[in-house]
């Protein structure tokens, strides 16, 4: 009796435990919506990670407002990508902290060179493109 007592505590404690796994992974999937008017955009990064338990840091230098954005259930990357690139932002993940800063500001001397700045800007991962166009360019010259 006393065996049987202690097996069913023991899976009783292993499914709690794969269910708080799961809570804890429906967090991250979970679906965000904002709608922004006229806000400071410290604010409206606030209000983007509002309940959803992960680390952000804001640099100083990011000021701001959002005159408009309406986001209705989208991926909260895909709605923290939106946000920084309206507000002429970008964010970096380190140890788990998303930190948020101005974009740098890139110095382009050509139209291809500029090409390739705005797809560095867009996404970081494209970045081998840039080598791709400006191979193209100068192997013309």
């Amino acid at each position: 009796m006393k065996n049987t007592l202690y097996s069913w505590l023991v899976v009783i404690v292993v499914a709690a435990s794969s269910w708080a796994c799961n809570a804890a992974y429906a967090t991250d999937d979970k679906l965000v919506s904002l709608e922004l008017k006229d806000i400071d955009v410290k604010s409206a990064i606030e209000s983007l990670f509002r309940n959803t338990r992960k680390n952000f840091a804001i640099e100083p230098d990011v000021v701001g407002t959002i005159p408009s954005m309406s986001i209705k259930d989208v991926r909260f990357d895909i709605a923290l990508k939106s946000l920084t690139k309206t507000a002429n932002l970008v964010y970096r993940i380190d140890n788990d902290i998303y930190l948020i800063s101005k974009r740098p500001v890139l110095a382009p001397q050509t139209a291809v060179e500029n090409a390739a700045v705005d797809i560095v800007n867009d996404d970081v991962t494209e970045a081998i493109a840039i080598d791709v166009i400006l191979s193209a360019f100068y192997a013309d010259s």
